[in-house]
Order: C-alpha cells, then structure tokens, then sequence
C-alpha cells in the first residue's frame, strides 16, 4: 500500500504553482518528485486498475489573459518509482498523453463511476467560453477510466 501526498509551491495569486508528489511505499520509505507540470493541483483520486496504483490529479492554473487552464494528469506508483509517461488520454487531440488541458472548462471526477466529465465552467461570462481563439464552439465531454485509459463514454 502507497500512500500519496500533494504539496504545492506557490500559493498567491498571479504566482506560478510548482507541485511535489511525495508518497511513501509499503516499507515506510519516503520519496519525494518535483512534477513537470505548472498547476495548482486540489484534488486527488485513486484510479481502478487492477495490479496497478494509478492517481488522477486535477487542478487549474492562470494560463493569460483569457484562459484559467484547467489540467487532468494522471501518474503512477510503481515499487519505488513515479512513473509519468503513461499515455492514458486519446482524445479531441490529445494523442497518448498522461495529461489534459484546456482553457475555462471545469474538470470533475466521479470516482465510483471513474468518469472525468469536460464541461463549460458556469461562473465564466458567455464572452469568455473556450480558449478565445477557436472559431468552433465548446463541446463538452466525457470520459472513463478502463483498461488503464480514458475513453469517451457514449
């Protein structure tokens, strides 16, 4: 059994988020890893995969002017190792990537379901919807977790 613990650096507005995973394996070891990845992550959830301890990460970040980027990443716990180059998402573009953005949605996690549901984030103004850059508009999404993957449930 790993435990896993998320510390941020940084924590004023307009200052960029540094995240440490720290986790704690079977044996009572301590370890500690500086992500790749600038975002303030709040929430934490196990994913359901059988042998494995995957961990979906979610969390938003001032990205410019018109975008609050909010961020799934996914990592895994393997003996003493993090590992971070999985390719769980497959999806509007994201192709075999451990991680997904994208600018003034809101990212929720049912994790009984393991669904990650993509929508409009509702405390935006209709002005603000999307990146600010596409001509198409926003189409929110779902996905679930199998098989070590996030697929888009239908």
């Amino acid at each position: 059994m790993c435990v896993l613990f998320l510390a941020r650096l940084g924590r004023y507005p307009g200052t960029v988020d540094n995240v440490v995973l720290q986790w704690q394996n079977a044996a009572g070891k301590l370890f500690a890893y500086h992500l790749p990845v600038e975002c303030a992550f709040t929430e934490l959830y196990p994913l359901k995969t059988p042998g494995r301890n995957m961990y979906l990460l979610l969390g938003r970040e001032k990205a410019y002017t018109f975008c609050l980027a909010f961020t799934a990443y996914v990592v895994e716990l393997k003996g003493d190792y993090l590992i971070l180059d999985n390719q769980v998402f497959s999806v509007n573009g994201y192709s075999d990537k451990n991680e997904l953005s994208a600018c003034n949605v809101e990212m929720t996690f049912d994790p009984a379901r393991q669904v990650l549901s993509v929508d409009i984030d509702d405390g935006l103004p209709k002005s603000e919807e999307g990146d600010g850059f596409s001509a198409t508009p926003f189409k929110p999404f779902k996905l679930r977790f199998q098989q070590g993957r996030f697929v888009p449930l239908r």
